[in-house]
C-alpha cells in the first residue's frame, strides 16, 4: 500500500472505495480530499467523487451541520437569486465531472435505475439541484475545484487550517 493510500485509510478509518487519486493535498502535504470513481469495485454506483478526509476538516464541518448550517445555508439559498444561479453551475460542473470519469462502456451499463444516479444528481447524489444536503461533499467539491459556493462559503466559516496535532499521521 503507498504511503499516501495509508495515510487515507487512517484518516477514513477504513481502506478508501475506488481510489482515483488525491484531488488536493493540506498545508503538511496530506490528503485533503480525494478522488473517487464514481462505480465501485462492486459494480455498485458511487455518486460522490470527491470526499473529505483530513480528520480536523471534517469535524469542523460536522459542527457546522450539528449547529444547524444546513438550514441557514438554505435560507441564504433561497433568497439569493445570484447564489443559486452559481449553486446550480455548480452542481452541473459536478455532474459533466463525473460522467467524464465514466468510460463509454460504464455509460453504457449505467441503464437501471440505481445506475442514473451517476447520469442525472448533483453534488452529495441530490436530485433537486436546489437543496443542500451534506456539507462535506460541498465542501470536498470546493477545496478540489473552487467553484461550489456552498463550499466557498463553508471555507469562509471554518478559515484556513494552519496547524493540526497529525490526526491523520498513519501508525
Amino acid at each position: 500500500m503507498s504511503k499516501e493510500k495509508e495515510i487515507i485509510t487512517s484518516q477514513l478509518r477504513r481502506p478508501p472505495q475506488g481510489l482515483l487519486g488525491v484531488a488536493k493535498h493540506c498545508f503538511k502535504g496530506r490528503p485533503l480530499v480525494i478522488l473517487t470513481n464514481p462505480i465501485l469495485e462492486d459494480k455498485t454506483p458511487f455518486p460522490t467523487v470527491f470526499w473529505l478526509t483530513c480528520p480536523v476538516l471534517v469535524k469542523e464541518v460536522a459542527k457546522l451541520e450539528s449547529g444547524g448550517w444546513i438550514d441557514r445555508f438554505q435560507a441564504l439559498l433561497d433568497k439569493d437569486e445570484e447564489l443559486y444561479q452559481k449553486f446550480v453551475q455548480a452542481h452541473e460542473s459536478y455532474l459533466l465531472f463525473r460522467k467524464q470519469l465514466l468510460s463509454p462502456a460504464s455509460r453504457m451499463s449505467l441503464s437501471s435505475t440505481k445506475g442514473k444516479v451517476l447520469l442525472e444528481t448533483g453534488v452529495g447524489g441530490v436530485r433537486n439541484f436546489r437543496k443542500i444536503k451534506c456539507l462535506h461533499a460541498h465542501y470536498a467539491h470546493f477545496l478540489a475545484t473552487g467553484i461550489n459556493p456552498i463550499g466557498e462559503l463553508i471555507h469562509k466559516k471554518i478559515g484556513e487550517i494552519s496547524s493540526c496535532q497529525n490526526e491523520c499521521e498513519s501508525e
